[in-house]
């Protein structure tokens, strides 16, 4: 391993940073956004067990209703509607809870259907999205939500995707219909094609015959017996510009969302959204497993490749040495195959996974908040190398990169080791504790969390020359992977002579190699924050990683943490597996509760 730890004073690490976090003492969340959440909202919550070992659902619930925001961190449900799928009656069901929203739209409440569990979500003016990611009490959930109006028509072309899973049966299908409304109670030019997973048949046909009825925002969707949605009145649920829809039957456990696709749908996403869906791996229905997984999580569409990060409640792979848990976040290049609508204003998406996936996905545009005086964007916190969306957290030692507006009076830097807390007069307080800072401007700064950040909430601020920035939080992971890239995507690596990976001169297979890395988390014999690592003893991640290639996985990691000579900079010294054909390959790292699959590496035909 030698080689790589020499040549670390030799490579030079373009580095773009940013800051905050930490919550040694539990912060409570940002709540300057309640006033997001205010007035009565239209719901529906599916919930579902796993499965078992027949592929049968142990159970399932929806609840569907009306949920009263006060603005003020409080909610209450009152006369919904919940079925139960094992017994299989729908009684009515009324509730209370707190909630707590950042003015960036995204933050938690109480799950309605679970008391005392968190729900995770993120609200737009169109609606809110989220999913109890964290809990590991064995189910997986998904809340979609729009406020109430008094909207009492319905017309033009919607695209509908629809996620129905069964129970009894491993039989599970999702598919989108397109549809037309008449303006009078009528669907017309109805199309529907998707996939089943009872043997991975996709099907195609028409909806025929099918009525609606709506007032208030609510309606009604009256479909022939031989439909394929779940049962042959299913509620729905419009938002009030009319661009976004959702439902379910009310003796049901499935899932639809909508989206207005007229006069023209638009041809790509733009900036940033909130994201959630479902998923199944239609590949485990075949043996009779039919697990379910939910999702929420952040979308940058501005970015090229558009960048994701999907907080799972069910675990990624398990990482060896390491149990897996719930909660894993992940942070890859966006998949927009698959059947997919736009809405025609381009503030909202529904689209199926590709196959042999079954689900439905959500996405819908997230308005970028503003402030006065010295502001810290609540949307701003990205990792310094992947630059993955801000709902991914952070972890201990990692560099950040922070955004707002008025943060310091001019560009500067300061490239000392090791790296100073204050620059021109800014600093960036993590729990009220100074960070170290490499780079401040009136939009952005560098900032290093502190190695003794921990688990959890986190507060962040910046003080320019005197004058505090809003406080805003992040959650804290133990890790929080992202790879630095060069000429694009492809992987800043070396060789063990020390030269860089690249098209040009790409690994071969069986070689080991290092590539740098952000966010591994806590290390051992942490050097003093923002000072260069020793080589010995080497300040090794505490965590266990996992390095694929395109999914195949590295026989070897020789090492991964801090490399020694840099300032809080990670690596990792891994075996390009044998076999691994020439080419570009997506390079995937895993821990105990994130992944990143963002960056490429260039992989030869020749050997070591």
């Amino acid at each position: 391993m030698n080689f790589f730890f020499r040549c670390s004073s030799r490579v030079l690490l373009l580095i773009s940073l940013a800051a905050l976090l930490q919550a040694a003492d539990a912060p409570a969340w940002d709540s300057g956004g309640n006033g997001l959440l205010s007035g009565t909202w239209n719901f529906r919550q599916v919930l579902y067990y796993p499965a078992d070992a027949a592929g049968d659902l142990l159970n399932a619930a929806s609840l569907q209703g009306q949920i009263t925001f006060d603005g003020n961190g409080h909610y209450s449900v009152s006369g919904a509607a919940e079925f139960d799928l094992l017994s299989g009656r729908s009684t009515s069901y009324s509730t209370n809870g707190s909630y707590a929203m950042s003015s960036g739209g995204f933050g938690y409440f109480d799950s309605p259907l679970e008391g005392g569990d968190r729900i995770y979500a993120l609200v737009s003016p169109k609606g809110l999205i989220g999913s109890t990611t964290e809990t590991g009490n064995g189910y997986t959930d998904l809340f979609v939500a729009t406020p109430s109006s008094a909207v009492s028509t319905l017309t033009g072309s919607y695209a509908i995707a629809c996620f129905s899973p069964s129970a009894g049966v491993p039989w599970t299908s999702s598919f989108m219909v397109q549809i037309t409304t008449d303006g009078m109670g009528n669907l017309t030019q109805s199309a529907v094609s998707g996939f089943t997973g009872n043997g991975g048949s996709g099907f195609t046909g028409a909806l025929t015959g099918a009525t609606y009825a709506i007032a208030n925002g609510a309606g009604a969707l009256n479909l022939p017996d031989a439909s394929i949605f779940a049962q042959s009145k299913e509620r729905f649920w419009l938002s009030p510009d009319g661009t976004f829809l959702f439902g379910g039957a009310a003796n049901g456990i499935d899932l639809f969302v909508g989206v207005r696709t007229d006069p023209a749908p638009a041809a790509a996403l733009t900036g940033l959204y909130l994201e959630g869906g479902i998923d199944v791996d239609a590949t485990n229905l075949a043996a009779g497993i039919a697990p379910i997984g939910a999702w929420y999580g952040s979308l940058n569409a501005a970015n090229a490749p558009i960048l994701h990060h999907r907080r799972m409640n069910t675990p990624i792979p398990a990482v060896s040495g390491q149990n897996s848990a719930v909660g894993q976040t992940f942070a890859e290049a966006a998949s927009l195959s698959g059947q997919s609508s736009i809405s025609a204003d381009g503030g909202a998406r529904v689209s199926l996974p590709p196959w042999p996936h079954l689900g439905i996905q959500i996405a819908m545009a997230l308005p970028a908040p503003s402030g006065a005086g010295v502001f810290l964007s609540p949307q701003g916190i990205v990792n310094a190398a992947s630059a993955a969306p801000f709902t991914a957290g952070i972890s201990p030692g990692e560099w950040l990169t922070l955004y707002g507006s008025n943060l310091a009076p001019a560009a500067a830097s300061d490239s000392t080791i090791p790296v100073p807390q204050n620059i021109s007069g800014v600093q960036v307080l993590v729990n009220g504790v100074a960070a170290p800072v490499a780079f401040v401007s009136a939009g952005q700064i560098s900032a290093l969390v502190p190695q003794s950040t921990a688990p959890g909430i986190a507060t962040v601020q910046v003080i320019s020359n005197g004058a505090a920035s809003n406080t805003i939080t992040t959650l804290v992971n133990l890790t929080a992977p992202g790879v630095y890239t060069s000429s694009g995507s492809y992987a800043v690596a070396i060789h063990g002579d020390y030269s860089l990976v690249s098209p040009s001169s790409p690994a071969q297979p069986g070689e080991t190699v290092a590539v740098y890395v952000d966010g591994l988390g806590a290390v051992s014999s942490p050097p003093p924050d923002g000072a260069a690592a020793a080589s010995a003893p080497l300040s090794g991640a505490l965590a266990v990683f996992a390095v694929d290639l395109d999914g195949v996985p590295s026989p070897g990691i020789e090492y991964a943490g801090l490399s020694p000579g840099l300032a809080a900079t990670y690596q990792i010294n891994f075996q390009v597996p044998p076999g691994t054909p020439a080419g570009d390959h997506v390079l995937g790292i895993s821990g105990p509760d994130s992944r990143t699959a963002l960056a490429l590496i260039s992989v030869g035909a020749g050997s070591p």
